[in-house]
C-alpha cells in the first residue's frame, strides 16, 4: 500500500469496497457523487494512497452501511464475514426480522456496531442450519429463540 503525504495507509477493505463500487457503478464520478467525496479521494482510495480522514471513513461508512472501525480493520473477524458470498435478499429479510424483533421486545439501543453483529449472526446461524429454503423458514421458526440467545451471548 502507498503512502501519502500525511502517513499512514488506506486499510486494504476500503481500497477492495471502493473498487468494487466503480466497478459496479462504471464510474469513479458516480462514485463520489453518491458517497460525498471528491474524485480524487475516490481515486486515492482506489490507489491505497494514504490514510483516510476522519470525514473520509464517516462518508464511506454511511455510503457503504459499515462502521468507521470495520472500515479500519479494527475488527478482522468481521472482515472476514464480509468477503463471503452473501445471500443479500435473504440478509434483508433477516435485518428485517430482527430489526422487528428489537422494536417490539426491547428497551435497549443497540450501537450500529452491536446491530451489524446480531445481524451477522442471526443470518450466519440459519445460513450453516439449512438450505435455500430452510432458511427462510428456520427464521420464521427459530429467529426470535436465535436472538434472544445471540443477545445474552448464548451462541
Amino acid at each position: 500500500m502507498a503512502k501519502g503525504k500525511g502517513g499512514g495507509e488506506t486499510p486494504q477493505r476500503v481500497v477492495d469496497l471502493v473498487t468494487e463500487a466503480v466497478q459496479e457503478k462504471g464510474s469513479q464520478s458516480i462514485v463520489a457523487r453518491e458517497s460525498g467525496l471528491t474524485l480524487s479521494t475516490v481515486q486515492r482510495c482506489l490507489k491505497g494512497i494514504g490514510e483516510p480522514t476522519r470525514a473520509t471513513y464517516e462518508k464511506l461508512a454511511i455510503y457503504f452501511n459499515v462502521s468507521v472501525s470495520w472500515l479500519r480493520g479494527d475488527d478482522p473477524e468481521d472482515y472476514l464475514m464480509a468477503q463471503k458470498n452473501i445471500d443479500k435478499e435473504f440478509l434483508e429479510e433477516v435485518i428485517k426480522f430482527a430489526d422487528g424483533y428489537l422494536l417490539q421486545r426491547t428497551n435497549n439501543y443497540l450501537s450500529f456496531e452491536r446491530r451489524a453483529n446480531l445481524y451477522a449472526q442471526l443470518y450466519y446461524e440459519l445460513k450453516s442450519r439449512g438450505g435455500k429454503r430452510a432458511e427462510y423458514i428456520l427464521l420464521q421458526n427459530e429467529g426470535e429463540q436465535l436472538l434472544k440467545k445471540i443477545l445474552h451471548g448464548n451462541v
